[in-house]
């Protein structure tokens, strides 16, 4: 697909009655959808916001987060998505390093110190932009854009285009002496350089040709509703989970994130008549994949309210869920009709799940990716085996001294920091994982994390090992196995698991005893407390280890 305008203005020209977004109980054609884009962009526009602007969203998905989203994209923002559960002790720590402009805070009571607070847009436009969380949305409508802008969009250019080299692989990171919107340099560290292109027989990526038209669209007014069309601009600036350390912030383009969506509906489809539930959130980059193959695919989204997750799935063909989420869905007397593809990530998979989803109909895919990368890398429908797929289109894979390496259309330009852009790849292009994987006739298997493996009276524990096992367990959601200090041993695993109410986890202790060997097998099980399910999609494991040495420290 070529994109040569904002992609949701390209799909109100090629299909633009056709309904884009299922906002709570509300539908909106591309049409009309445009037009609430140029309303909000216009209303932040007037606040000042700019081409390069970084601006803070802290929000959790809604309708208004959706389309603030769609808004600051068209004013030409680079967007920073905040979890509002985040301690204000991190977001405080995070926030000077990120140079931002601007804070919107949506259906919190939050402030983002530091950052001009922007407000909803209200009239006196030309119709209500106040969208409840609860549903209700717009009632009045105002004239689509016309003129040479509408004309723009009219084309429908469906080729997908080569990589050439000239292209490369990832937007590399400008040198020192670029300067960016807003007085922003770059910067790369002093043992790295840009990565050099991939070759352009092993990639495809979505065109980047900027919008040929008006550079600054307006509305019937004559004012600027929308910067130009450039899929190489920043966008997006999402932090790591930090499940490991302190969060970084990976910088993605729109040609970046694009890619991401091609090479995965490349291999799960995703049509024009099809609607994806936004099941997962946006400040996440699983999330913001589910936002961009959307948007590459011309489909229909839904936003809505997620609890009862079966009530949430109606009317929708596909959805992003978590093995948890499947298992709860799947135990309903009634399934979702409409229902026919997931993808399934955060945790391993149990055969006996995606077995059970097959016989009532529904497909699964499975994958692995990471925030660096605009969500999947390598992906498959699921089969039972522990491997994780082959790389999909636009992305390499290698192993080197047993960790992950990748070179992709998707990585990130860099991770941002006090306005610079610091390289995360080697001098060939490679990124990095960390993770210990292997490589067998282009499946990849992945084993853990490097920083992960401790040793036990001189025995290597790999716990995602553990857990792969622990979590086969029909009453297990999911399990986290840590080391804790030993006299005698070193170090000794112990088990932290998030499991029914009514199972004990110690009752784990015989369903390892013939799995797993002697030193492999956890010392304590502890359940999983609320207070570690932040709201996001991964737990950090750093704080399931210092929670298990409190406990143990205070005797319990």
């Amino acid at each position: 697909m070529i994109f040569t305008n904002w992609p949701w203005r390209h799909w109100r020209g090629v299909r633009g009655d056709a309904v884009a977004l299922r906002l709570e109980q509300v539908s909106l054609s591309w049409r009309e959808l445009c037009e609430r884009i140029d309303v909000l962009a216009k209303g932040f526009m007037q606040q000042g916001v700019s081409a390069g602007d970084g601006v803070a969203l802290c929000a959790a998905n809604g309708p208004r987060t959706l389309l603030a989203w769609l808004a600051l994209l068209q004013c030409g923002a680079r967007i920073v998505p905040l979890n509002p559960k985040l301690p204000p002790s991190q977001r405080s720590a995070l926030l000077p390093g990120l140079t931002l402009r601007y804070g919107l805070v949506l259906d919190e009571v939050l402030t983002l110190s530091g950052l001009q607070a922007l407000q909803w847009p209200e009239a006196p436009y030309h119709q209500s932009t106040d969208v409840p969380a609860s549903g209700s949305c717009f009632t009045a409508s105002a004239e689509p854009a016309t003129g040479g802008d509408e004309a723009a969009v009219n084309e429908a250019v469906t080729t997908v285009a080569p990589l050439s080299p000239s292209q490369g692989a990832a937007t590399p990171a400008p040198s020192a002496s670029t300067t960016l919107s807003a007085g922003v340099t770059t910067g790369t560290a002093a043992t790295t350089t840009a990565p050099s292109p991939v070759s352009s027989t092993s990639l495809f990526l979505v065109a980047t040709a900027p919008c040929a038209h008006s550079a600054f669209p307006t509305g019937e007014e004559g004012n600027p509703v929308a910067v130009g069309w450039d899929p190489s601009r920043f966008v997006s600036m999402t932090l790591t989970s930090g499940s490991s350390g302190v969060p970084k912030a990976a910088v993605h383009t729109a040609a970046a994130h694009l890619a991401s969506a091609q090479g995965l509906l490349a291999l799960m489809p995703f049509r024009a008549q099809d609607n994806w539930l936004l099941s997962l959130p946006l400040f996440h980059v699983s999330g913001q994949g589910i936002f961009w193959r959307w948007l590459l695919a011309g489909a229909c989204l839904t936003v809505r309210e997620l609890h009862p997750l079966h009530t949430a799935l109606e009317g929708c063909t596909h959805a992003s869920l978590v093995p948890t989420q499947l298992w709860r869905l799947l135990a309903q007397a009634q399934m979702p009709e409409t229902l026919h593809s997931v993808l399934l990530g955060g945790a391993a998979i149990p055969v006996d799940l995606t077995r059970q989803a097959q016989a009532r109909g529904i497909r699964c895919w499975c994958g692995y990716g990471m925030t660096e990368l605009a969500s999947t890398v390598c992906a498959k429908r699921a089969d039972g085996l522990a491997d994780v797929g082959v790389a999909l289109a636009g992305r390499e894979v290698r192993i080197q001294n047993d960790e992950i390496l990748i070179r992709a259309a998707s990585l990130a330009s860099g991770y941002w920091r006090d306005g610079a852009l610091l390289a995360l790849t080697d001098s060939e292009g490679w990124f990095h994982t960390r993770d210990r994987g292997v490589l067998k006739n282009g499946r990849l298997t992945v084993l853990g994390r490097l920083d992960n493996l401790f040793f036990s009276g001189g025995e290597g524990i790999q716990p995602e090992d553990v857990e792969r096992v622990i979590n086969a367990h029909p009453q297990v959601s999911q399990c986290f196995v840590v080391p804790v200090a030993d006299a005698e041993f070193g170090h000794r695993p112990v088990a932290v698991v998030e499991c029914a109410d009514a199972f004990s986890p110690e009752m784990l202790t015989e369903w390892v005893a013939d799995k797993l060997v002697r030193f492999q097998q956890p010392v304590r099980w502890l359940r999983l407390p609320q207070t570690l399910k932040s709201g996001g999609i991964k737990i950090s494991r750093r704080e399931v280890q210092t929670w298990v040495e409190d406990m143990l420290k205070n005797g319990n």
